[in-house]
């Protein structure tokens, strides 16, 4: 997990074997749209996390 400040919101990073960034939550595109002072458009699913598996 990281702070990115031009957002002011956590971001948490899944890393590959090499160390190279898999995935990002939230996107890419949502933290340069509340870096820009933007409401992002969000899909209309929703994260759902296992917390048993």
């Amino acid at each position: 997990m990281r702070f990115d400040v031009k957002a002011s919101m956590v971001v948490i990073e899944f890393f590959d074997a090499e160390g190279q960034v898999q995935r990002k939550i939230p996107s890419e595109r949502v933290l340069e749209a509340y870096a820009r002072g933007q409401e992002p458009a969000f899909p209309a699913t929703a994260l759902v996390v296992d917390a048993e598996g």
